[in-house]
């Protein structure tokens, strides 16, 4: 399906997305007990919950905004990686992803070297298609950052810093994927979703919506650094100061799909009806 630009465009507010306040976006319930008993070396666990919980044990949870992760000290890159973690997972105990929290969390010597040799002269992590590649082939080292594991590698290289070619890395987690692959059979745009918003062109909407139809459930790097190219595209044609703008708006977005699907199925089991699992 085409949609028509004009009509599109009539109908669309550009300045909702521009009004986003990306730094402000807190995640609140990261609790210090069910963080401290991850399983990593004892003396980083120590210095890093009291650096993020401080010492008053009557405080047992916190909330963190994206400002308060990236303004994180670049000195005390260890801590940063498990804020993002904490921020980007919440409550690490039973959660599926438990493993792969700890493997970082045993590997953060690794990772902060990893991170730290990847300045260039003007202190900027802007990292041409070898250079990411190559990243993303040291940390296939830690458990849960190989191939798979996009969510979480996104969000590294996003509070990092990292650019792709002059691009921002942005976060590329469940909801956004849920946004891009709202349709089942992942052939149009969704009009009530992106097509409301989205003041494109027509050469970038015809590259768009053939990312959707390519855009898998279980992103590879390459798909990621097309999923950059498209946002960074997507930001210069709307006038967007910061592509996580559109990023934050597509989680969102994918996060009420995520409900609805949510719902749906529950429905479908109150009915007594299989659902096949998704391909």
């Amino acid at each position: 399906m085409d949609y028509d630009y004009e009509q599109i465009k009539g109908r669309c507010d550009a300045n909702e997305i521009k009004r986003k306040d990306v730094s402000g976006q807190e995640i609140g319930g990261i609790e210090r007990d069910t963080w401290g008993k991850l399983n990593y070396p004892e003396e980083d666990k120590i210095q890093i919950q009291k650096a993020i919980f401080g010492d008053n044990p009557s405080n047992p949870s916190i909330s963190l905004t994206r400002k308060q992760v990236f303004d994180e000290t670049k000195t005390e890159t260890k801590t940063k990686i498990m804020k993002v973690l904490m921020w980007g997972y919440q409550k690490p105990s039973g959660h599926p992803n438990r493993a792969v929290f700890e493997s970082i969390a045993k590997h953060l010597g690794y990772l902060e070297e990893k991170f730290n040799e990847r300045f260039d002269a003007n202190k900027v992590r802007n990292l041409n298609e070898d250079g990411i590649k190559t990243l993303f082939k040291d940390l296939k080292e830690v458990s849960g950052l190989g191939d798979g594991g996009i969510a979480t590698k996104s969000k590294l290289l996003y509070f990092f810093n990292f650019y792709f070619e002059g691009k921002k890395c942005l976060i590329y987690d469940s909801n956004v994927i849920e946004f891009l692959n709202h349709d089942e059979n992942k052939l149009t745009l969704c009009e009530d979703c992106y097509g409301e918003y989205l003041i494109l062109n027509s050469d970038l909407k015809a590259k768009l919506k053939d990312f959707i139809r390519k855009a898998p459930w279980e992103p590879t790097g390459d798909c990621y650094f097309e999923y950059l190219d498209l946002m960074d595209k997507i930001k210069n044609d709307l006038n967007i100061d910061d592509p996580a703008k559109i990023e934050l708006y597509m989680f969102k977005e994918g996060e009420k799909l995520a409900d609805k699907k949510t719902e749906k199925l529950k429905e479908l089991k109150k009915q007594g009806k299989g659902t096949e699992k998704k391909r």
